[in-house]
């Protein structure tokens, strides 16, 4: 199995065990689409089309590596994890890397989302 960012394998069932989240198969769905989203605005600032055909590609890997989360997550807490990882990754790589502006009320909503995330996977 090759591991994802933020994985460690987990011995007792060989599963991609997350560090940051307590997730699985999540932190390659993390990965991809954090990729896919950078190249699609890299497509948007330089119009080249080579970055939105690694864009959309990347997209597509998203699906196999999600059949395989649903073996090991309900539909509901994976679908909220991934959700929950673009509200809190996404603005936060914008402010970083293309100079975004969060306001005080979307800084408090990220901050609403790790809670939120946390009461779900450490019941």
């Amino acid at each position: 199995m090759i591991k994802g960012v933020f994985c460690s394998l987990k011995k007792e069932n060989r599963r991609c065990k997350c560090l940051v989240f307590g997730c699985g198969s999540e932190c390659y769905i993390y990965t991809l689409d954090v990729a896919a989203l950078l190249l699609c605005k890299a497509y948007v600032q330089t119009a080249k089309a080579s970055w939105l055909i690694l864009g959309a590609i990347s997209f597509t890997l998203i699906i196999p590596v999600l059949a395989k989360l649903f073996r090991y997550e309900s539909f509901s807490v994976a679908n909220l994890t991934w959700s929950a990882a673009n509200i809190i990754i996404l603005p936060l790589i914008g402010w970083m890397a293309f100079g975004d502006r969060l306001a005080t009320a979307q800084i408090v909503g990220i901050g609403l989302t790790l809670v939120g995330l946390f009461l779900v996977h450490f019941k």
